[in-house]
């Protein structure tokens, strides 16, 4: 095992055939050496881990929280959701040397703060802020963000906390008009 800094109570460590795990401040592996990588989510308390090229997450007792079938797994200090990549072939490609290459576009999936998914392999980009709502009538302003989701030229909304304010049906016009609408 190769040393490694506890951060937060938990550190990431690596054993000689380059898997990953994690032990605790007192030394104790409480995720492990079974990942071929590793990333310490420190605010969530959460690890986003890959087996066989896919990326999940866990927690740390090593409960799987989001399957391990993504190319991508994206979190935020910011957001209470988590957006996760599949590729998807479009198709096939002949370069210049003729050798056959795959042309992939990616769909995301969109995961709540308790794990649940919101939106299922649909979305043509991740969620894309739009607008900040300030209630200037507290001493501390509350801001509020809203996310506008695109699948097939169709938006839908998104708040921070990663609750669906409508379906993905919209123009994207009536999305943004939709957002002005509830930050007035």
């Amino acid at each position: 095992m190769q040393n490694c800094t506890v951060y937060h109570g938990v550190g990431r460590f690596k054993v000689e055939k380059g898997k990953h795990g994690y032990i605790n401040n007192k030394g104790e592996v409480t995720i492990p050496a079974v990942y071929d990588d590793a990333e310490t989510i420190p605010y969530r308390g959460l690890f986003k881990v890959s087996k066989r090229g896919k990326w999940g997450l866990v927690n740390n007792e090593n409960k799987i929280l989001i399957p391990f079938k993504y190319e991508f797994l994206c979190t935020s200090y910011e957001n209470d959701f988590i957006v996760c990549g599949k590729k998807k072939t479009v198709k096939k490609l002949v370069d210049e040397s003729l050798s056959n290459k795959l042309d992939y576009d990616v769909k995301w999936d969109l995961y709540d703060n308790e794990f649940d998914l919101i939106v299922k392999t649909e979305l043509d980009e991740k969620p894309y802020y739009f607008k900040v709502e300030y209630n200037t009538n507290v001493i501390w302003p509350k801001l509020k963000k809203y996310y506008i989701l695109k699948s097939k030229s169709k938006f839908g909304v998104l708040c921070e906390d990663g609750r669906l304010i409508t379906d993905i049906s919209l123009s994207k016009s009536e999305a943004e008009n939709l957002i002005n609408t509830l930050c007035s």
